[in-house]
């Protein structure tokens, strides 16, 4: 075995390895939802307004895992500027079963130079009740007052059996796609159709990830759509067909031109399936440049591709993807936003934008929280490249 072939085998141990790890851990989480924070003191002689975030820390929960952060603790992201603010986002923090009793909750005044001004610092003991949200729980610091509630749970949101049943097809493919130094890498397109569906649902994951959500295949087929979900070549479970994964979910050339292809054979499938009525896209985190920088290419080249899409939602839409990436696609979608898609399509985007890093020898939380969570299978996994979306 050569050097290059083994460094690849010892990656794989590496990372499915602690996939597997986290997975045996039994364990226990708590969801917090912040309801309201007020009476914050002002900043600077009484003259700004503050820039307060939320830090929990599960106390003695820490696990001998190399995830960053720890998986008992857990920021909200900071609201600058905010009188009142609001936290429409819950917070997550995991440990495993029966080491925690307490949950520390610090309020901080975020200060981008000097040192972050501590607000409040108090313990809570965690839910006795699991599976269900607390009473309303208030504390205070003077006149500043935080409303909130918990919720602890030890199973996950979905599990295995859960993705087993949505019964999706598969069907892949050759689109000769170039990831690192191979080529003739397939696309993959799972599927979900019924018969009296008139309606359709183009889905759009970020670039690490891979479409893994039952209840929203269960809402939209509820409503009469069929469900498309595409991973370009080298993206999601396609990586799993490359021989050094550690080339996953690099943008080719980087250039979202490479995924042209992919979608494009994608369209195809959905119309030799069933002439819908309307074509709804759901775009996930990079899912979302992905699909503008594609809408813009046959707004320009081919408009009658581009009129196939009735409506667009984004969830944590990553606009603002690197400098250098896709010729710099973060302003120039911004850019066609403002300009087109709010004047063509109905628009719903949310504003959590977030982008973070692991090493080679690490996994970011919103990694293991998704195994926590959702209980992801092993096999199924994808492993760690070194940006990852959120």
């Amino acid at each position: 075995m050569g050097s290059s072939e083994s460094k690849i085998e010892d990656f794989n141990e590496e990372y499915y390895g602690l996939q597997k790890k986290i997975k045996d851990v039994e364990w226990e989480y708590i969801l917090f939802e912040i309801i309201s924070l007020e009476n914050l003191p002002k900043e600077f002689l009484g003259l700004d307004n503050p820039d307060p975030t939320i830090k929990l820390e599960a106390i003695g929960g820490s696990v001998d895992l190399p995830i960053t952060p720890p998986p008992n603790e857990c920021q909200f992201v900071t609201r600058w500027d905010a009188k009142t603010p609001v936290w429409n986002e819950l917070g997550f923090v995991a440990y495993g079963k029966g080491q925690v009793e307490k949950v520390k909750i610090k309020i901080m005044d975020d200060n981008k130079i000097l040192k972050d001004t501590l607000l409040l610092e108090k313990e809570v003991p965690i839910p006795k009740d699991i599976g269900k949200w607390s009473d309303e729980m208030v504390l205070k610091e003077k006149d500043l007052t935080i409303k909130f509630k918990m919720r602890r749970d030890t199973k996950p949101v979905q599990n295995e059996d859960a993705y087993k049943n949505m019964d999706l097809k598969e069907i892949k493919f050759n689109v000769n796609g170039k990831v690192g130094h191979e080529t003739g890498i397939q696309a993959s397109l799972k599927y979900h159709q019924a018969e009296s569906n008139t309606k359709a649902v183009m889905y759009f994951p970020g670039l690490v990830d891979t479409f893994r959500h039952p209840h929203l295949l269960d809402l939209f087929s509820s409503e009469g759509f069929d469900f498309y979900s595409l991973d370009p070549h080298g993206c999601g479970r396609t990586a799993k067909y490359l021989k050094d994964p550690r080339y996953a979910h690099d943008v080719p050339e980087q250039n979202f031109d490479a995924y042209i292809k992919d979608i494009d054979k994608t369209i195809e499938f959905m119309k030799k399936s069933k002439d819908y009525d309307s074509v709804l896209v759901y775009a996930h985190s990079t899912g979302a440049p992905i699909f503008l920088n594609y809408y813009l290419n046959k707004r320009e080249n081919d408009n009658s591709i581009a009129k196939y899409f009735d409506a667009v939602i984004m969830n944590g839409p990553f606009l603002d993807f690197g400098g250098d990436a896709t010729d710099g696609i973060g302003s120039s979608c911004n850019e066609f936003i403002l300009e087109s898609i709010l004047t063509r399509l109905p628009f719903f985007a949310s504003k959590n934008l977030n982008a973070t890093s692991a090493d080679k020898n690490e996994f970011v939380m919103f990694r293991a929280r998704r195994w926590i969570l959702y209980n992801t299978p092993v096999d199924s996994s994808i492993i760690c490249s070194t940006n990852t979306t959120i």
